[in-house]
Order: C-alpha cells, then structure tokens, then sequence
C-alpha cells in the first residue's frame, strides 16, 4: 500500500531520512508529503506514521505483473 504522508514544509527531508533509517521505504517526496511503501505485511505500520505527519491517502497497490 502507498500511504501518502503529509508533514510540515522544512520538515520533509529529515522525515524522510528517519524513515529510511527505520527501514521504511520512502518513494517520493514534494514540500510538504511525502509517499511510502507500505508492506501488507506491515499494516500496523501505517498507525506508527502518525508520529511522522497526517496520513493524508492511502492507495492500494497491484502485485508484480508475471
């Protein structure tokens, strides 16, 4: 699932940085959201971003075509 993350403007790059230091990872980033990956896996996950900003969207995604 991708999970778009809204977080404060100026806040964007270390957010991100923390998140990829947890071993989340970060897909794209603009001045103030930022997209991450989100494992089914992992849907508890999704409840632990609220620490990083406003969990905006969330958008379900399609597995590997074969």
């Amino acid at each position: 699932m991708i999970v778009l993350l809204r977080v404060e403007p100026g806040r964007v790059i270390r957010t991100a940085r923390e998140l990829l230091s947890r071993g989340i990872e970060v897909k794209s980033a603009g001045t103030d959201a930022l997209s991450v990956l989100v494992p089914s896996s992992a849907p508890a996950l999704i409840g632990e971003l609220g620490r990083y900003g406003q969990v905006a969207e969330m958008f379900a995604t399609l597995p590997p075509a074969r």
